[in-house]
C-alpha cells in the first residue's frame, strides 16, 4: 500500500517534470524577413518592406529572396553576396514601428539566426550588431560561424562588456558599407533602441540569413538534479516503511501465542 509520504514524493517529481519542460525563451523582437507582398510573388524585393536598412555594396537594396537554397514561398530570407569587405543589414525603433526598445537591465539576453551559404561561406565572419540609446552603433566581436550548406540556428548570449563591441557606422541609404572601428570605450549599458547582422569577409562568400531573434532565455531549468534529488527522498521513504522490525524491538509481548 502506498503511503502519503509516497504519493506526495511522486507528486513533487511530476511537478518537476514538469516545470522542467514547460519553460521558453520570451521573445522581445523577431523578424522573419517574410514581405508583404502579393501570394504568389518570387521575385527579389526591396528589404525596405520589412522595415530593415542595408549599407551594402552597390545600390542594389533588391536582398530579400525566396526560392533559392530550399527556400519557397510564403518563406523568404536577406542575400548577402560580395567579393569582400563588409555589409550590415539593421532596423531600430525610427524607422520600425514593430521594434521597441530593449532595456540592459531585463536581464541575460540571447540573440539568434537562421545561416546559410552556398557559395564559399567560409569566407564570411558572421556578426550580430546593436544601437544604444537611438545613437551609437556597436558590432559584436563574436564571429558566429561559418554558414553550413543547410539553414541553422546560431545563438549569441548578449554581454555587455566593452572588449565584446567594436564601433561601427551605417548609413540607411547605403554607402557601400558600414565602418568598423575600436573597440567601445565602455561597456553597454541603457537601451537597445535598433538590431542588426553584419556580414564580412575574407574573400568572395555568400552568407544568407532569416529568423532574426532577441530574446530572454528560459530561465535556469531545476533539471536533472532536482529530479533525482526528489527521487531519491522517494526511495528513501519507501525503504523506511518497508523496513522489518529489528530483532531487539521484539518482546515478549508481541510474540504469537
Amino acid at each position: 500500500m502506498k503511503t502519503p509520504a509516497c504519493f506526495a514524493a511522486c507528486a513533487a517529481i511530476a511537478w518537476l517534470l514538469v516545470s522542467s519542460t514547460a519553460l521558453a525563451d520570451t521573445i522581445l523582437y523577431s523578424e522573419n524577413f517574410q514581405p508583404p507582398v502579393a501570394e504568389g510573388v518570387t521575385s527579389d524585393q526591396n528589404i525596405s518592406l520589412i522595415h530593415w536598412a542595408g549599407d551594402i555594396q552597390g545600390a542594389n537594396q533588391w536582398r530579400l529572396f525566396t526560392n533559392n537554397l530550399g527556400i519557397t514561398v510564403p518563406e523568404w530570407a536577406i542575400w548577402s553576396w560580395a567579393t569582400s569587405g563588409a555589409e550590415a543589414y539593421f532596423t531600430n525603433r525610427t524607422m520600425n514601428a514593430d521594434f521597441s526598445a530593449i532595456s540592459l537591465a531585463t536581464g541575460p539576453l540571447k540573440f539568434s539566426i537562421d545561416m546559410v551559404s552556398d557559395h564559399f561561406g567560409a569566407n564570411t565572419l558572421n556578426y550580430f550588431a546593436v544601437q544604444i540609446d537611438d545613437g551609437q552603433w556597436y558590432v559584436s566581436t563574436v564571429n558566429l560561424g561559418i554558414p553550413p550548406a543547410t539553414f541553422t540556428t546560431f545563438e549569441m548570449a548578449f554581454n555587455a562588456a566593452r572588449e565584446n563591441w567594436r564601433l561601427m557606422t551605417v548609413n540607411a541609404g547605403g554607402s557601400g558599407g558600414p565602418v568598423i572601428g575600436a573597440l567601445a570605450e565602455a561597456d553597454l549599458a541603457g537601451t537597445i533602441t535598433g538590431v542588426g547582422f553584419v556580414v564580412d569577409r575574407t574573400g568572395d562568400g555568400t552568407t544568407d540569413f532569416r529568423n532574426f531573434v532577441v530574446s530572454v532565455p528560459e530561465p535556469p531549468a531545476l533539471g536533472l538534479g532536482a529530479i533525482a534529488a526528489a527521487i531519491s527522498v522517494s526511495v528513501i521513504l519507501l525503504r523506511r516503511r518497508r523496513q522489518p522490525t529489528p530483532p531487539e524491538a521484539i518482546s515478549s509481548s508481541n510474540l504469537p501465542r
